[in-house]
């Protein structure tokens, strides 16, 4: 995967990661603005895996540097604290992906 390529699925992967962990640690803030963010990088992720099938070996170690990324960004736009979230990615990559997975309630 080339810089560029790896760059704009780590941004997507970051984005969609926050907003899945914002959707699981704040129910009562939930919004069609955060289910239409999560959608959008879903299909966005998958359409550079689309462009690039051999993007998807490398999506697994992409997932392990941008999570930190995402639980900061996730902690900062709720106002969590960091401690709050998992230090590992609580989700699968397939679930990440998957248009119909959501995060359960704490």
């Amino acid at each position: 995967m080339g810089a560029k390529e790896r760059r704009e699925v780590m941004n997507r992967l970051d984005v969609l990661l926050a907003h899945l962990l914002k959707w699981e640690h704040q129910p009562d803030h939930r919004t069609s603005s955060w289910d239409g963010t999560i959608r959008e990088q879903r299909r966005q992720v998958a359409r550079e895996i689309k462009q690039s099938p051999s993007r998807k070996p490398f999506l697994p170690e992409v997932l392990a540097d941008v999570y930190p990324d995402a639980v900061d960004r996730a902690g900062y736009e709720t106002g969590l604290p960091e401690h709050l979230f998992s230090w590992e990615c609580p989700y699968s990559l397939d679930q990440i992906l998957e248009k119909t997975f959501s995060p359960a309630e704490n």
